[in-house]
């Protein structure tokens, strides 16, 4: 655990999916009751008195024994997605158009995604992730910045903006083959060759390939 609580996503694409929802945790009793209390809709479990606003947070059954099946198998889950990390990376580490994220010395990769990060403009990464697509590549794009919220007073966020403009994240996950990574490779690499220039690839969708 790092710092006063540390906190998991159980959403369907993280590693230890439960379809949805989370947890924290923390070695601090007193941080503990009061998580417990507003996730219970602010309640004292001693009186049911609420005690602050709280919300119902309370994790389902049914969502709960999802979890811990897949947390028996978590390792497999792991070592599988870590297995397709890698060959992206050595797939990818010497194109010229596209740049990998930089990993210091001593971190481990969770391997919940494979994000990338384009030379060109957002224009060329909006039509990429569409060309991507129409060919059975469910590749996302990037996450969006916090200066662009509407309630998230800040200024311009440079770096931010340029990652998020010009970032998309290539499908991985433990069903996927090393064979599925190479076609994303491939076919990325086959876009990306067409004159330097994926503007002018075209986008067929299923009726127009009929």
């Amino acid at each position: 655990m790092a710092g006063d609580v540390t906190c998991y996503s159980f959403h369907a694409c993280k590693t230890l999916a439960a379809g949805e929802g989370g947890a924290a945790v923390t070695d601090d009793p007193q941080l503990e009751a009061r998580m417990r209390m507003f996730a219970h809709q602010g309640l004292a479990q001693e009186t049911f008195v609420p005690q602050v606003a709280g919300l119902n947070l309370r994790m389902s059954n049914l969502h709960a024994a999802v979890a811990v099946g897949q947390l028996r198998q978590v390792e497999i889950g792991l070592e599988a997605r870590r297995q397709l990390w890698t060959r992206y990376r050595e797939r990818l580490s010497v194109s010229e158009d596209v740049h990998l994220q930089r990993i210091s010395a001593g971190i481990t990769v969770d391997a919940t995604g494979f994000p990338v990060r384009l030379g060109e403009s957002r224009a060329h990464a909006v039509h990429l992730l569409k060309v991507l697509r129409s060919r059975s590549i469910e590749a996302k794009p990037g996450f969006g910045r916090l200066d662009g919220c509407r309630d998230f007073r800040a200024p311009i966020l440079p770096v931010s903006v340029d990652l998020s403009e010009r970032c998309i994240w290539l499908p991985l996950n433990a069903t996927m083959t090393l064979l599925d990574v190479d076609y994303v490779c491939d076919e990325l690499e086959d876009i990306l060759r067409v004159g330097r220039g994926v503007r002018e690839v075209p986008v067929f969708s299923s009726q127009s390939a009929e």
